[in-house]
């Protein structure tokens, strides 16, 4: 019996094909922005990169900008919250343990109060840049599928 010849373009084309389907499922995939929830970071149309690997050796950092599984979609949102810490909400800006969070890279603030608590363990909260127009939400760690990353 003969030894197969993978030296074949069909052969390559096939290999080229699940090494891309395996990157893409478990290391990095393309994300076009949809919606005007992560302004002025992150406009409607642009395409970023998601390393799904950026959180295996560590956890999430606060100001990271990460996608979220909603359990329908992916959304791209900024981590502002870390487990254990207390936060709220006075006029679209986060206090943190009682002190305001510095926050540059949110321009547009919303009127939005929340009343301070306690994240648990293994508890993010999650909101876009412009807080006129976006989710604000308490979330798991299994939630986030890694951060997104963009080309300036």
């Amino acid at each position: 019996m003969k030894a197969r010849n993978f030296r074949t373009l069909p052969h390559w084309l096939l290999l080229a094909a699940a090494l891309a389907l395996a990157v893409r499922q478990w290391a990095w995939m393309p994300l076009v922005i949809v919606g005007n929830s992560m302004r002025p970071t992150l406009r409607a149309g642009s395409i970023v990169g998601l390393n799904k690997l950026a959180y295996r050796s560590g956890p999430p950092r606060r100001g990271d900008v990460v996608a979220v599984w909603t359990g329908w979609e992916l959304i791209v949102k900024r981590v502002v919250g870390l487990p254990g810490e207390e936060i709220g909400m006075t006029a679209g800006g986060f206090c943190v343990n009682g002190s305001p969070l510095a926050e540059p890279y949110s321009q547009f603030r919303g009127p939005n109060d929340i009343a301070p608590g306690r994240l648990g363990a293994d508890r993010f909260v999650i909101a876009g840049d412009n807080r006129q127009a976006t989710l604000i939400a308490v979330i798991s760690r299994d939630r986030i599928v890694g951060r997104v990353v963009t080309w300036r």
